[in-house]
Order: C-alpha cells, then structure tokens, then sequence
C-alpha cells in the first residue's frame, strides 16, 4: 500500500465499487477473497473495485499484508475522515456503487441478492 493521497475526483468518468472493511470486522474477513476475485471482472466491465479501510494506515497496512489483498485499498479512519459518513456507512462491509456522474446507484450488505445482481453482470459483461 503507496501513501499516497487519493479522491473520487481521481475516478472522474468512472463507475466505482467501493466495498468499505475494517480490520476489525469479523464478518469482513471472510468475504474478501471472494470480493477479491470479482476484481478483474468489474475492471473487465468497466467497474473499478476498490476497498475503503475505516482503519489508520499503519492498521490497514497490515490487513492488507495478513490477507493478500490485491486491490486497491483506501484507508478512510472514521476519527479523521468524513468519507464513511458522506456515504452513509454505519457498519462493515458495505458496498456503494457510483456511477460515471458520481452518484450513488446502489448500497447494502455485500450478502445482500442486490449485491449478487450487480456483480453477477461483470461475468456477463465481461
């Protein structure tokens, strides 16, 4: 992980997947080799997958390490950050899916049959 500033505006024109985690989540951690996977798929079909951390760099650094995450990993710390609260993530993991204008499409849990809709097209779109 670069530390390296970061911002929507830097997917300006782009449909973004954020999937936001945290280290500390239990049920997180089970699901993102299989969120992983979807990775090149999404970027197949024109979706970039991104995971948002609500932990401190140093913290998501080594989640990162500890589950060979691949993708790219923001690191958004609730006590700093407005990025959670802006799209209205209150618990992990979820997902926020911004369109290529910057709304946001679509929310929820990513074991939630919205999120199986959404990202069983990447492997049709693909």
């Amino acid at each position: 992980m670069k530390k390296e500033l970061i911002t929507l505006a830097d997917y300006v024109g782009q449909t973004l997947a954020l999937i936001f985690i945290s280290p500390t989540c239990g049920h997180c951690r089970p699901l993102i080799p299989q969120l992983e996977s979807l990775g090149p798929k999404a970027r197949a079909s024109g979706v970039e997958l991104v995971f948002v951390s609500d932990a401190e760099i140093d913290q998501t650094q080594a989640y990162i390490q500890e589950l060979n995450i691949t993708l790219l990993v923001l690191s958004a710390p609730r006590q700093s950050n407005r990025f959670l609260e802006d799209y209205k993530v209150f618990g992990v993991p979820t997902y926020v899916v911004i369109d290529t204008q910057g709304k946001v499409k679509a929310s929820g849990h990513p074991n939630d049959p919205s999120w199986k809709e959404i990202s069983d097209k990447w492997g049709k779109e693909a």
